[in-house]
């Protein structure tokens, strides 16, 4: 399937006043009526035989002239109706689709394995180029084109199976890289972490060691049985080095004042945990 669009980018405002003169209505109106009348009589009498014999009304004693003016001024305001429009068309409008589909015909496979190729009906086509029309807003006032050809395809090849080692091939890069990268690390921690761990193993085993030993040294003098009665007085709550001194060997004091001096928060350790236990 190809689509092509031709797509109208342009912003237009458009602004419009329409007047219809058709629709006009009379807005006011205004009437100015004038009316003069004038009349002159005419005091000369005529000269007649009549008009001079005795007992005799005087004819035409005189005549009258009238004259009447009359002026009517009338005028009409109309409003006229107005519309006004005011039409922004954004841009993104399309102007024209042209839609082509390539469409694969139909294969059927015998008993023997063979198959063959048949063309699609002019029905099944016009199905589809329907179905393409209601998919795409097909338009023909727009112009829109939409065509379905029925066209065989190319012959797909069936993929050879893959041996094991086949993606190996084709990663080996990847595979490479992450080798390294274990290699890195193992020897990162055999050679930083591994002897970091083994000191700390051995320092630990080493006070366990030496408090092991100031154990057995304390108990073979008999300091903790002095350490006992010295404890057991609540009064005496020192305890003088001068009192047990004597009974302690001169290379066993000495050890044991090796062991204060180079552990000494261990040494003060093993210390209150047997005054503890002879207290309790």
């Amino acid at each position: 399937v190809e689509v092509n669009a031709d797509i109208d980018f342009d912003r237009i405002v458009t602004n419009e006043e329409l007047y219809d003169p058709e629709g006009q209505v009379a807005r006011s109106v205004q009437s100015i009526e004038e009316v003069e009348q004038e009349q002159e009589k005419d005091l000369k009498e005529d000269v007649s035989v009549q008009n001079n014999l005795p007992d005799q009304d005087p004819q035409n004693a005189g005549s009258n002239n009238s004259r009447n003016l009359q002026r009517t001024d009338e005028t009409t305001n109309f409003e006229i109706s107005k519309t006004v429009r005011n039409h922004i068309k954004e841009t993104g409008n399309v102007k024209r689709l042209s839609v082509a589909v390539l469409v694969d015909g139909v294969y059927t496979t015998n008993e023997e394995g063979v198959t063959t190729y048949a063309p699609r009906s002019e029905e099944e086509l016009a199905k589809l180029e329907t179905l393409v029309r209601s998919s795409v807003g097909y338009d023909a006032n727009r112009g829109d084109v939409v065509e379905v050809v029925n066209m065989e395809f190319a012959g797909t090849v069936k993929p050879e199976e893959e041996s094991p080692f086949d993606w190996l091939m084709r990663d080996f890069n990847s595979v490479v890289q992450t080798l390294v990268l274990a290699g890195i690390a193992l020897l990162v921690i055999l050679q930083v972490i591994k002897p970091l761990v083994n000191k700390a193993i051995a320092q630990t085993s080493e006070e366990d060691e030496d408090d092991e030993e100031l154990q057995r040294l304390l108990a073979s003098s008999g300091i903790a049985g002095q350490l006992a009665d010295l404890t057991g007085d609540d009064d005496d709550s020192l305890i003088s080095i001068d009192k047990i001194a004597g009974g302690v060997k001169s290379s066993v004091y000495r050890k044991i004042n090796e062991l204060l001096e180079h552990h000494p928060e261990e040494s003060l350790g093993v210390l209150r945990s047997w005054a503890f236990e002879v207290n309790d």
